[in-house]
């Protein structure tokens, strides 16, 4: 319901106001009267009415000085002018005033009824439009952080003009002299962590970590918004350098704390340098993305920042050719783990020595490294599925790691499961191989001139191979192993036959019986006649 004030000299004119409208049926309320201009300036300041309706001429203050002292303080006020004929003119200046209109006297209620109405409607649609404003500014306010973010995230892709920056700052009541900084949260081993995990698992893990930040309520001062499902990007201003230094080492303290909370995760920071103004945002921002790209070579579950990249530097560029694997290589092909390991130390150590560009080096060469490993597989008859179920997923998990160190560890423990293989697919093969020489020995050891070349030759290595072979094998080399044989087969044919120690000689491939008797007699103890007599008890045979 609207509020009415009725001001006039003559109180037959208010009776008569008051008493020929229904107001109460218009939604209208008359609050107070007054007699002059005076009067009526006391009752607006104490009842604050919605419309006042007064005479142009009265004692003390007319009605001219009351609108000019009435409007600037209570613009929405509606004030209706009573006039006579002969006050035309100051009903026109009143209305320049900032009256609503004005009614001639005698004053015709039909037309002042519709006046009323004109102006319940007209406060009707103002009430209307105000509440719209209203409706709109609580929206404003209630986006007003996710505004400000697009703001954030559209200055630090340069995506604003210039010009248009202290504009936007200002709608969004944002100090343009501000101190900034940018600050890169990044969960450390995500792709390692989640490798293993559900869809819902990780988009669980996701949430979580966003929530994280939701959650750490920024202020005013403060944006925060997700630049990877693992990446958080926060964006601090302050007015002065010390407030904003003194802000991020909190955030940077708060994020890490709640990190520890989630579980058993970590995270790396990557801190822009500070700027002096809002407009140089971009430019710490592109420092903290170069910054988290160094966290390949200097390490998770750190902060890096400017000092720690000059020291980076001063390394050398890498270049084409700089690194050389196949020394590791060949440790692999040999299935010697101790050489695999320190051949991958080695070869970490020189890409460590790199450039800035020393991260994409080593994804090249750990890549060029595993498949060249894969393929020494191929070389010995064998497919990667005998090593790996899913050679493509192990290679994921080597390239998934977030530093170099992890990296290293992941290759080597993959070039140790091929040099395993090869080394027992090469045992196997060598016994084999073995096994096979000493049953042409079996067979062929009568023969005087049987020979390392001709057992190797029947085996198909080299003599020189096969006599390393042989001995890393059965503990001795090829002639004493001969002999050996030649010996245990004359033991039997001395004391399960009737042959005499002469013939024996010749039975076992010694084509002079002396050098037999020699040779029997240095691996027995026993000439082969006294070993006869020994184990028959029987007289010798005279050889």
């Amino acid at each position: 319901m609207l509020s009415v004030v009725l001001v006039d000299d003559e109180e037959i004119i208010r009776d008569g106001l008051f008493n020929g409208v229904d107001w109460p049926s218009l939604g209208l309320e008359v609050v107070g009267q007054a007699e002059d201009g005076e009067q009526a300036l006391e009752l607006v300041a104490a009842k604050k009415p919605d419309i006042v309706i007064t005479d142009i001429r009265m004692s003390f203050i007319d009605g001219l000085e009351f609108i000019e002292r009435v409007k600037p303080v209570y613009p929405e006020i509606y004030i209706i002018i009573i006039s006579g004929y002969d006050e035309f003119q100051y009903a026109q200046k009143a209305v320049k005033l900032g009256a609503y209109d004005y009614i001639l006297k005698p004053i015709d209620l039909d037309y002042f009824q519709e006046l009323l109405i004109k102006i319940i409607r007209e406060q009707e649609q103002r009430c209307k439009k105000e509440n719209e404003f209203k409706a709109l500014r609580t929206r404003v306010a209630a986006n007003l952080p996710l505004i400000r973010t697009q703001f954030i995230k559209d200055l630090i892709s340069d995506g604003i003009e210039p010009d248009i920056i202290p504009l936007k700052l200002s709608e969004l009541e944002m100090t343009r002299c501000s101190w900034c900084q940018v600050l890169l949260f990044q969960l450390d081993d995500f792709y390692l962590i989640t490798r293993d995990l559900t869809k819902e698992q990780c988009r669980k893990l996701e949430s979580s970590f966003n929530k994280l930040f939701q959650a750490l309520d920024p202020d005013t001062e403060t944006v925060v918004f997700e630049n990877q499902p693992h990446e958080q990007v926060m964006v601090v201003w302050a007015g002065t350098e010390e407030a904003l230094v003194s802000k991020v080492k909190t955030w940077r303290h708060l994020v890490r704390e709640a990190v520890r909370d989630l579980g058993q995760y970590t995270v790396t920071t990557a801190i822009g340098t500070p700027r002096d103004c809002l407009d140089k945002l971009a430019d710490s921002y592109q420092e903290a993305m170069s910054y988290m790209q160094f966290k390949f070579i200097i390490g998770k579950n750190r902060e890096i920042n400017r000092q720690d990249i000059l020291e980076q530097k001063g390394r050398q560029e890498y270049k084409a050719g700089d690194l050389n694997e196949t020394e590791l290589l060949e440790a692999v092909q040999l299935g010697d783990k101790q050489l695999v390991s320190e051949g991958v130390k080695t070869l970490f150590q020189r890409m460590l020595a790199m450039g800035n560009n020393s991260a994409a080096a080593v994804q090249m060469m750990v890549s060029v490294t595993y498949l060249q490993a894969l393929k020494l597989l191929g070389e010995i008859g064998a497919s990667a599925e005998q090593v790996f179920n899913d050679p493509l997923l192990v290679y994921k998990g080597i390239m998934a790691h977030q530093t170099i160190s992890g990296m290293q560890q992941e290759l080597e423990n993959r070039l140790m499961s091929v040099a395993d293989f090869i080394s027992q697919r090469k045992n196997k093969r060598l016994t084999q191989i073995v096994n096979k020489a000493k049953q042409y020995i079996g067979k062929n050891y009568a023969k005087d001139d049987l020979s390392l070349e001709e057992v190797a030759a029947y085996v198909k290595i080299s003599p020189c191979y096969f006599s390393f072979t042989f001995k890393q094998e059965e503990g001795i080399n090829f002639i004493d192993y001969l002999t050996m044989i030649r010996i245990e087969k004359a033991k039997t044919f001395l004391t399960a036959s009737a042959y005499k120690s002469y013939e024996v000689s010749y039975l076992v491939g010694y084509n002079n019986p002396t050098y037999f008797s020699t040779i029997f007699k240095k691996c027995v103890g026993l000439s082969p006649s006294a070993y006869r007599t020994r184990y028959l008890q029987k007289p010798a045979d005279g050889g």
